[in-house]
């Protein structure tokens, strides 16, 4: 959000400079809207395409435990889940059904 206040600022600041820069012709001032206009268009379409790729939440970007996304079902993590060893198993492991 940072990132977006920062190029709506860029974009302003060129505006106002632009629009000082042209003083008495009412066809530049209208231009100047104009191109105001599509620099804010694009750069609202440029986060918007971020934000569609970087759709996918994830919780905690540390920790390996919680790093499963919220598209998916998660796996059981259960110590006594069969296919999942044991931290400290007897020396025959024990499947369940």
């Amino acid at each position: 959000m940072r990132l977006l206040h920062s190029w709506f600022l860029a974009s302003a600041t060129a505006a106002v400079l632009a629009y000082s820069g042209v003083q008495a012709d009412p066809f530049s001032i209208v231009f100047v809207s104009i191109a105001a206009a599509a620099i804010a268009a694009i750069v609202a379409v440029r986060f918007a395409v971020l934000a569609i790729r970087h759709r996918e939440l994830t919780i905690g970007a540390r920790a390996r435990a919680h790093r499963q996304a919220l598209g998916r079902t998660p796996a059981p993590q259960h110590p006594r889940t069969a296919g999942r060893p044991r931290p400290r198993a007897p020396a025959q492991s024990i499947t369940v059904t």
